[in-house]
Order: C-alpha cells, then sequence, then structure tokens
C-alpha cells in the first residue's frame, strides 16, 4: 500500500509496535492472530501469515493451478442461483484486490446472494460487518449498495487487513476509524467505517439495519457474543442479523462454541435456518476434487427481536 494512511498507521502503532492483545481477544485468536505479521517499509505495508488464510495475486500461474477448483467455484455459484449482479460485484472485488477468484470469495458470495434474496436492504442504510476476511463482505455490500454506510469490524490485530483490502476496491470513498460514539454523527452517509472490537461497545444504540457474520463468531469468547447480540438488539432501526458458522467449534483452550447455544430469542423472526449448502466442502486442484469442512456448517437470517420493542 502506498501514501501514508492513518488508520493503517494507527492501528500498526497500536497492535504491531506494541504486539498486544485486547482483553476480549478469545484463546483462538490469542494463538493464531499471532501468526500475521505486518511490515511497514516507509508509507507502505506488507501483511503475511494472515490467520483466516492466505489468499493468492492474479498471475498465469496462479490460475492455471486453480483451473479445477475455478471451474468448481463457478459450479457452485450456478447452482445456487447466484443473482447476476452479485457474481458481477464479486469478481469486481477479487479483481480491485488483485487476487486469485477463490473459494473463500464464492462462499461469501453466496451467502450474501442469500441474505438478498429473503430482505431489501435500504439504499441508505447502515451495516456492520463482523469479523470479515480481507474485507471481501464489506466491499461486496458496499458495492451493491453505494449508499449505504458500512462499518467492518475486527479484532484490531486483523482490522489493520480489511482496512488495506477495502481500500484497494474504494480508494476514494471517505472512510474513518471509530473512536468514540461522537464519530458516528460526523461520518458522511456512504463512508466507510473502521471500528476496532475491543471498542464493540460502541455499536450500542446505532440505526444499523443489517449485522452480517461470516465463520468468525465461534473464535470469539461466549461473553462477547452474548454482548454482541445485545448490542444487535438495541438497534435503533428494525434490524436483521445473518450469521453462517459451524454448528460446533473447540477453541485452543478447550471451550466449545456451539451455534445452537447463541444467544437467540424465540421472538426473532427466522427467515433462514438450515445447512448451509455450499458450505459443507470446499474445492480442491487434485482428486477428489472435494474436502469437506471440520464439521457441518449452519446459517440463519432473522429479524432481530430489539431491546426497544418496536418490532
Amino acid at each position: 500500500m502506498s501514501g501514508r494512511d492513518p488508520i493503517m498507521e494507527k492501528l500498526y502503532a497500536e497492535y504491531y509496535e506494541q504486539d498486544r492483545f485486547s482483553g476480549i481477544t478469545s484463546s483462538y485468536w490469542q494463538e493464531y492472530a499471532s501468526q500475521t505479521k505486518v511490515l511497514k517499509k516507509g508509507d507502505d505495508f506488507i501483511i503475511s501469515g494472515v490467520s483466516y488464510g492466505q489468499i493468492l495475486k492474479r498471475s498465469l500461474p496462479a490460475y492455471i493451478h486453480n483451473i479445477v477448483p475455478g471451474a468448481l467455484n463457478k459450479y457452485l455459484m450456478h447452482k445456487y442461483r447466484i443473482d447476476k449482479k452479485v457474481k458481477q460485484r464479486g469478481f469486481q472485488v477479487a479483481y480491485r484486490q488483485n487476487r486469485l477468484f477463490d473459494y473463500n470469495c464464492a462462499r461469501q458470495m453466496l451467502c450474501v446472494n442469500s441474505i438478498f434474496k429473503n430482505i431489501g436492504l435500504e439504499k441508505s442504510g447502515m451495516v456492520a460487518v463482523i469479523g470479515d476476511g480481507y474485507g471481501f463482505t464489506a466491499s461486496l455490500i458496499k458495492l451493491l449498495y453505494p449508499q449505504a454506510t458500512v462499518i467492518c469490524v475486527n479484532l484490531g490485530k486483523m482490522l489493520i487487513v480489511d482496512v488495506l483490502y477495502i481500500k484497494k476496491v474504494f480508494p476514494e470513498t471517505r472512510s474513518m476509524l471509530i473512536n468514540d460514539k461522537g464519530d458516528f454523527n460526523k461520518c458522511d452517509q456512504g463512508s466507510i467505517l473502521f471500528l476496532e472490537a475491543e471498542k464493540y461497545q460502541l455499536l450500542y444504540s446505532q440505526p444499523v439495519c443489517l449485522f452480517v457474520n461470516i465463520d468468525s463468531m465461534q473464535e470469539m469468547t461466549e461473553e462477547v457474543i452474548k454482548t454482541y447480540f445485545d448490542i444487535m438488539r438495541s438497534s435503533t432501526v428494525e434490524s436483521y442479523f445473518y450469521s453462517c458458522n459451524r454448528v460446533e467449534k473447540k477453541l485452543p483452550d478447550g471451550t466449545v462454541i456451539k451455534f445452537s447455544d447463541y444467544p437467540w430469542d424465540k421472538r426473532d423472526a427466522i427467515l433462514i435456518d438450515e445447512k448451509c449448502q455450499w458450505c459443507q466442502k470446499f474445492p480442491l486442484e487434485q482428486p477428489p476434487f472435494w474436502r469437506y469442512m471440520d464439521g457441518p456448517v449452519q446459517h440463519r437470517l432473522i429479524r432481530l427481536f430489539r431491546r426497544n420493542g418496536n418490532q
């Protein structure tokens, strides 16, 4: 990344120069986030060893090596009838990020496609993406709804990755790192906001109409998951939550996080609740060409029962 970026500079100084973890960091991220390396050379940042998987830069050798997985990714999108616009915008995100279009792109596109098949999003609404991978989901939603304000929430050590890759997609869009509640009032409609998960309580009572979490909520502690649900239920507008996560996952400290144990409410209106068909296995370049995930994956879309009672 070229040119001094104040958001990147601040996150780097706070989380990499000091190399610290916050109190809300689960045993999973204490183990795996330490593998993420950020090297600063002048105004440039070089990121490697990202815990949620490496991405390949677009190149002829990478494309040739991934011909079979690439074909299977396209098969998945065709099988589950992805909307043409979602497909176009997803390819656009991958192109601007200079990454090879891979399975992680395809599954996030299919998840977003599933959300918008079931709900309509106000063009100028506010969307919070929690625990994004390389900022792909946030970027895709922003391309689909340019007037929406998108909030990207992640642990400070990982948020720097989201900032880098989202700014590849939207180099000219105004962005802001949220430091206090007053910052929400300072941002323009259609901005991209970045929020360290260490400050996630700043999301309380914000007009967020959609919360999205794909494949990362089970990497949180039970206490943090409960707080996120409290935050989501405090939204000042009608709000939806989409979650796509493993049925259960064991963290390095032995804690088992179960999808069914999230603090759902029987008053939530359920729009989707099923095994996520495109997330049960992923494509390989060699026979047998498919590998099952380490356990079944569930996805659920709900209209949240909110604390303020305005349902």
